[in-house]
């Protein structure tokens, strides 16, 4: 991810810093929003018959769509104060 999208932002003069954590917070983001191998080894590893993964994927819908959504509105705000 980084290597494709670094060169890019830093091409439409996006600032260093902002190109930073734009990437940080997606890698972030692909552990959260489903489908993520995290919870099916985290399903597998717990032992226990009511443990699904399938509830894992459905509980970590809502909170990825909320954290996307914030991260967005907050690079949305912050280019659009300072160009």
């Amino acid at each position: 991810m980084g290597l494709l999208a670094t060169p890019a932002l830093l091409k439409k003069e996006y600032q260093k810093d902002l190109t930073a954590g734009i990437i940080c917070a997606a890698g972030t983001l692909g552990i959260l929003i489903p489908p993520s191998i995290m919870m099916v080894v985290y399903g597998g590893l717990t032992g226990l018959k009511e443990t699904s993964v399938g509830n894992l994927f459905a509980g970590a819908i809502l909170p990825g769509l909320l954290l996307a959504g914030l991260y967005f509105l907050y690079i949305f705000v912050l280019c659009n104060l300072k160009p």
